[in-house]
């Protein structure tokens, strides 16, 4: 009678088995994997039925071995938990995929409407992917771009140092100031700001590249305004003094030492009225 029992329980085991297979299987997709799982646990099922059918026709001296139907009653159960714990699991993994997806696809939009230039290369500085900013401070569509090597437009070795590029999975993030040739043999000053990054075994450069041409241009403009205004103040024949708006000395031209007879640098930083009556 015992034998009888413990078949009867495992048939209903790897029964229970089949069907969370096939109910996992409809949550979660992965068809033939689940079809095959639940394929071999309905045969296991079908002999431990055979089985049965012969205990009971035995019965009540039945031949089947005691031992080895519990064995088969253990395995069942630990089929059946097996299957059973994989749905928490399962429901974990899609939910941290689409949380990743939900991020990558955010960090791709803000990407690709991004003012700045960004790309991702491997560690040989092959880019593997660019957005539409990058491809026109090069003068280049986007597909023109992929698997070309970063050293073509911007040069790897700043102020004479290595090669930045190698430095990275050491150093993790550079930033500096260079110059990027567009596609018309152009330079266009650039500010560039580089990060190491690993994703599980793949190694990545990110790049982040702004154009900064404009501003170079208007600090430029300003530095010459202000030397201009540096040879006009000294050269004109009026005493010029500038303090700043608590009257603490910034600027005295030439004429202005004689005139008071004091000598810029020093007195720069001191209070006018102490030196002027």
């Amino acid at each position: 009678m015992t034998v009888v029992i413990v078949l009867s329980i495992s048939v209903l085991l790897q029964l229970a088995a089949v069907v969370a297979s096939l109910r996992l299987m409809r949550a979660f997709g992965g068809r033939v994997v689940w079809l095959t799982l639940a394929s071999a646990i309905l045969l296991m099922s079908i002999r431990r039925m055979i089985s049965l059918g012969k205990a009971i026709s035995e019965y009540p001296t039945p031949t089947n071995s005691l031992d080895a139907e519990l064995v088969a009653l253990v395995i069942s159960a630990l089929i059946l938990v097996a299957i059973t714990s994989m749905r928490p699991l399962i429901e974990a993994i899609r939910q941290s995929r689409k949380k990743l997806d939900e991020q990558t696809q955010r960090n791709r939009i803000i990407l690709k409407s991004s003012p700045d230039g960004f790309l991702i290369t491997d560690l040989d500085g092959y880019m593997q992917e660019v957005n539409l900013s990058f491809a026109k401070i090069c003068g280049y569509e986007q597909d023109e771009l992929l698997l070309r090597r970063l050293d073509q437009f911007l040069d790897l070795k700043t102020a004479g140092k290595d090669n930045w590029l190698k430095q990275l999975p050491v150093r993790n993030v550079v930033r500096f100031e260079s110059v990027l040739i567009n596609k018309n043999k152009q330079q266009v000053d650039v500010a560039v700001t580089a990060k190491y990054v690993e994703v599980e075994e793949h190694k990545f450069i990110y790049i982040f590249i702004r154009d900064i041409s404009e501003s170079k241009k208007a600090q430029e403009e300003l530095s010459e305004q202000k030397e201009r205004a540096q040879v006009t103040l000294e050269s004109i024949g009026d005493g010029v003094i500038t303090t700043d708006i608590f009257g603490y000395i910034q600027y005295l031209n030439p004429v202005a030492e004689d005139l008071v007879g004091i000598v810029e640098k020093e007195v720069v930083g001191e209070l006018l009225i102490n030196h002027v009556r």
